[in-house]
């Protein structure tokens, strides 16, 4: 499919020039993550796939150390104008990342995956990489309108990465770009403490 590839997204991110939320709105999902990372004295999160959303300027003003990276060199100088770090970075190749007490994602592993002939590998190359990025205790918000069945969300991302845990939960009402579709959901994938 073609939202995998990173030059349909360099597309979509050149014709615009402006700041989108796809799938969720930051708010919201800000709003979760500070309660995920709860009294965790550091806060470092990686918000990869960040595209042109403001969730990564959402939590930064609420204290957190943030890691803005997407794989479209459009949408990362772009927000560039904006301040924090913004990274031009694949997560299928992000290597040395971290370490991380939250790693978030807003869509982008449904659209990393969204190709059945390449999905097992991408999820797998990515589901290494967060796990790997995760300081011990760590989490990954993982945003997906996809139910745990659906295109084997929860397998892939419990395949590949020994987490103590993965739990899915409804996270609100489906995207506006998904009418077919009536909910959302969140992954939170949790390393193991030690």
């Amino acid at each position: 499919m073609a939202v995998a590839r990173i030059e349909v997204w360099d597309s979509i991110h050149a014709q615009h020039d402006d700041e989108r939320e796809w799938y969720l709105d930051a708010t919201a999902c800000a709003d979760f993550c500070t309660e995920l990372l709860g009294t965790t004295a550091t806060k470092r999160v990686w918000h990869f796939g960040c595209g042109t959303s403001i969730l990564g300027v959402l939590l930064a003003e609420r204290g957190c150390d943030v890691a803005n990276t997407d794989a479209s060199t459009p949408a990362v100088e772009r927000m560039r104008r904006r301040p924090g770090t913004w990274l031009v970075d694949d997560a299928r190749e992000a290597a040395d990342r971290g370490p991380f007490d939250l790693v978030v994602d807003k869509g982008t592993f449904d659209s990393i995956t969204a190709d059945s002939a390449t999905r097992a590998d991408a999820a797998r190359r990515v589901v290494e990489a967060v796990h790997a990025a995760l300081a011990p205790g760590g989490a990954w918000a993982c945003f997906s309108t996809f139910a745990p069945e659906e295109k084997g969300t929860r397998r892939l991302l419990e395949q590949s990465a020994p987490w103590a845990r993965v739990d899915c939960e409804p996270f609100g009402p489906a995207p506006f770009e998904l009418p077919d579709q009536a909910s959302s959901f969140v992954y939170v994938c949790r390393r193991h403490s030690t």
